[in-house]
């Protein structure tokens, strides 16, 4: 009898904890994806760092050729 509510015990914990997991991961997902979207809407900052370095070498070529 014991034996018997112990094991319902536990399937239920185990239960409980995978979709604790699935909920923690699906989270995690979606934030990924919005993260994802408002940088390709803002342009990535790696994008960012990239035109900005243009610019640089840009404004050195102009000031050269003055």
């Amino acid at each position: 009898m014991l034996r018997r509510r112990e094991v319902k015990q536990e399937k239920k914990t185990k239960r409980i904890r995978k979709k604790e997991d699935y909920l923690e991961s699906e989270l995690k997902r979606r934030r990924r994806r919005k993260r994802k979207k408002r940088e390709m809407k803002e342009g990535t900052e790696c994008g960012k760092k990239e035109t900005m370095k243009d610019e640089e070498e840009e404004e050195e070529g102009n000031e050269g050729g003055n």
